[in-house]
């Protein structure tokens, strides 16, 4: 009797040990769950923003392209006008930024003998 009531007892603590794992088993997996749902909403934000960024970059594209035809407008523009200019007018040239640049020993002559004015027009 003795024998079957130790082997009793022990069946229930294991019992009770094995409801008490099963009952932390249950929070543990209900925090998981809710931590999942807390991922789902981040990963549905990051899909909500990734889209607005998208449409941003093409709607920035979509003004590159209006800007650019508005600039080739006016440059045609200008060279129309240019053409136009009366017959005393010097035309603009077409300088190259190498064409500006003035060699070392130029430049120290150039500083000594003309005033900023003077400098300024040649460079243009």
């Amino acid at each position: 009797m003795t024998l079957s009531l130790g082997f009793e007892i022990l069946v229930s603590i294991l019992l009770v040990i094995t409801i008490g794992y099963c009952f932390i088993l249950d929070r543990r997996l209900k925090a998981l769950r809710s931590g999942q749902d807390g991922v789902r909403q981040s990963i549905q934000d990051l899909v909500q923003v990734s889209l607005s960024a998208e449409q941003s970059v093409h709607r920035l594209a979509k003004t590159s392209e209006q800007v650019t035809e508005e600039l080739q407008a006016s440059i045609i523009e200008a060279k129309a006008l240019t053409g136009k200019l009366p017959a005393g007018t010097p035309k603009p040239r077409d300088k190259t930024r190498q064409d500006r640049i003035l060699p070392l020993n130029e430049v120290a002559e150039d500083t000594q003998s003309t005033g900023l004015m003077d400098r300024l027009k040649r460079a243009i």
